[in-house]
């Protein structure tokens, strides 16, 4: 099928892929998330999404512009550069004017754009580039929009300084093709002396030490959006205009014509007609280069959009990312903490109960031999009962609070790391994240009262056995020693023997007791903890999810931007070949392009490359040709892999549901 369409059509879907880009950029601000009910997560949404969107106003407007400067039936070809560089005598020239709009070298001194229309080209004199004034650069930025070929002219008074270079990435971009422009200047006695020495050609040794330098520049700056150097002697060109009206112009005629003798002469010294073929032949396919034109400048600015949101989303991705580690490493660092204190208050525990055990044996022993009295066994018992039990807990109070401390100096670096993370990614101020971590650190701060609570529980459990009586302890081991006593009155060695083994089961029983009741209390305890780190840990992850599924929207937004995109550059490669291809990607920064689906001959291939201002332009028959060739993967992996994603993101949106995700409307 041919899919060759005129001017008009081709403007009209070209138009229609714009308009749907900016639809679906627009749509950002109408995306809602439909699994997210809570306001402070929507509302944080929202602020992510006036940040991007506020950093593509100016390029929506930019595109808006273009869109209605952009010329479609007639190739525009611009004169730029430098006030005095000579481009109102070039435009003189080419139009056979009588020389009236050439200025007097002031700066800015050729304010309006001059349109001099042939059958199928414009002619544009730009105002000079070193002009700052809003108005001047309007009118420049204008220009270039209307402009499909850039002429940039170059004088011999001066060459291309830092500032002017930075002032040519900026309004130039990379989407129209770009010819330097050499205007040679000098005296018409310098000339009598060169022909007078048999010297009839205006391009010497010097002229092309400087013609390789412009040259070298303007490939750095635009690359394969530059093309090629012109040098010319415009003001001998100009002389031999018919229409000239100043008195200077026919002065220096006459004396041009005791030189050269006759136009043609003069004309070939000056060399126009190299810039007057370059603009016939650049006619004679003035269709591709306004379509390719045109288009490029609405890619550069796609991309440049695109670019912008994927910045603001990688950064947002990324300080979600950080976040999301953070938390979970606090938590981890939390959960080891309180391990290691289980740990330790387990062993100082078993220590100090033994310990009790022990001292409770050698007060046995010193009741049996010195024959305490019942009150007076019953009073140290108690006595060594309490202080040990004391110990104990102050020992597990102490452990509690050390483990709080450590839990909230581990809070205050989380914190700190964080806060450092927001300013990296300068969302201190912008993409504000202060409801989400107000909520996360709430719940540690929970977290954090509710171990400690939860852990002065094991202090209540050993109180209590501090308030009650060592269950009749004294007594026990006493009516113990009294019946050793009855059984063995003979024999004092065998009574005091037997009354400590008798005595030492009852406290060994006691003092069981005693541990597994704090063992199974501290068992208790730290299962309470553990559930309520985990529940906690859910609360904060829903919290999380609820920011990750903001990236999930967002990259979905990310996804459909770039279709719409490559949409474009596949309709213009498309309508290039006159019939439909399987896939096809243009990619400007990196100066390459690739066509799916269609066989090339060499011969086209290279039209096709120059034409495009292509570095390199890939075509193979299947998908499975490109997906397969390693050595494309092995030379050009960044283009590869950024058409295997294309190919593969177009695929997953054609299988997304979009009411899944996000709904539209006006809110």
């Amino acid at each position: 099928m041919n899919w060759r369409s005129s001017n008009e059509n081709f403007k009209e879907e070209s138009l229609k892929k714009v308009n749907e880009f900016l639809t679906e950029l627009k749509s950002i601000n109408r995306i809602k998330i439909k699994s997210i009910k809570d306001e402070q997560a929507q509302s944080s949404f929202d602020k992510i999404k006036y940040e991007i969107y506020k950093g593509i106003e100016d390029i929506e407007l930019n595109i808006e512009n273009i869109l209605n400067k952009a010329e479609w039936s007639k190739l525009n070809i611009a004169l730029f550069g430098e006030t005095n560089a000579g481009k109102s005598t070039l435009l003189e020239v080419l139009s056979n004017g009588n020389g009236d709009t050439i200025g007097d070298g002031q700066k800015d001194y050729t304010r309006t754009v001059f349109t001099h229309e042939d059958e199928t080209i414009n002619i544009i004199d730009m105002p000079g580039i070193e002009g700052n004034s809003s108005i001047v650069i309007d009118k420049i930025r204008d220009a270039v929009n209307k402009s499909h070929v850039i002429f940039y002219v170059v004088g011999t008074n001066k060459e291309l300084e830092e500032l002017t270079i930075k002032k040519i990435k900026e309004l130039l971009h990379s989407n129209t093709k770009v010819y330097s422009v050499y205007n040679l200047r000098g005296r018409l006695s310098q000339y009598k002396h060169k022909f007078s020495k048999g010297d009839t050609e205006l391009i010497d040794i010097n002229t092309k030490i400087v013609e390789d330098r412009i040259k070298k520049k303007f490939r750095e700056i635009l690359g394969k959006h530059y093309v090629d150097n012109i040098s010319v002697q415009a003001y001998l060109a100009l002389l031999t205009n018919s229409k000239l009206s100043r008195e200077t112009f026919n002065s220096d005629k006459l004396k041009a014509m005791e030189i050269f003798t006759t136009n043609d002469k003069l004309i070939k010294f000056s060399r126009i007609n190299e810039m007057k073929n370059t603009i016939l032949e650049l006619s004679s396919s003035f269709n591709d280069e306004i379509r390719i034109s045109n288009i490029y400048k609405f890619l550069g600015l796609f991309d440049k959009i695109h670019n912008n949101i994927s910045n603001e989303y990688e950064k947002f991705c990324k300080c979600i990312s950080d976040l999301n580690t953070l938390t979970n490493q606090y938590l981890q660092d939390v959960e080891i903490t309180i391990k290691k204190y289980k740990g330790i208050i387990e062993k100082e525990n078993n220590y100090y109960i033994k310990n009790l055990e022990t001292e409770l044996k050698n007060l046995l022993l010193e009741a049996i031999e010195k024959e305490y009295s019942d009150k007076k066994a019953n009073s140290e018992f108690e006595t060594i009962k309490a202080k040990s039990l004391a110990k104990l807990n102050e020992n597990i109070e102490l452990h509690m609070k050390q483990m709080q401390h450590e839990i909230l100096e581990k809070l205050n670096q989380y914190e700190i790391r964080v806060d450092l993370g927001m300013k990296y990614f300068n969302f201190e101020e912008s993409l504000n994240f202060e409801e989400l971590l107000k909520s996360i650190k709430m719940d540690f701060k929970y977290i954090l009262k509710q171990i400690f609570d939860t852990g002065m529980t094991l202090v209540g459990v050993v109180t209590s056995f501090l308030v009650n009586p060592f269950l009749g302890l004294a007594t026990l081991v006493i009516g113990t020693i009294r019946k050793a006593f009855d059984w063995f009155k003979k024999d004092k060695t065998k009574r005091q023997r037997e009354a400590y083994k008798k005595g030492s089961e009852k406290i060994e029983s006691q003092v069981k007791g005693i541990k597994l009741k704090i063992e199974s209390n501290q068992k208790k305890v730290f299962e309470e903890i553990d559930h309520k780190m985990k529940v906690s840990l859910f609360k904060i992850n829903e919290e999380l999810s609820k920011y990750l599924k903001m990236d999930e929207i967002l990259n979905i937004q990310l996804t459909k931007l770039l279709l719409k995109r490559n949409s474009l550059s596949h309709f213009l490669l498309k309508d290039l070949l006159s019939e439909d291809v399987e896939f096809s990607y243009i990619d400007l920064n990196l100066s390459k392009s690739l066509i799916i689906g269609y066989q090339l001959d060499l011969e086209l291939k290279n039209y096709l490359e120059k034409l495009l201002r292509v570095e390199e332009l890939f075509v193979k028959l299947s998908l499975d040709e490109w997906i397969n060739d390693i050595d494309m993967y092995s030379n050009n992996s960044k283009f590869y892999n950024d058409t295997i994603d294309m190919i593969n993101k177009e695929e997953k949106l054609k299988h997304t549901s979009k009411g899944e995700i996000i709904s539209y409307g006006t809110y």
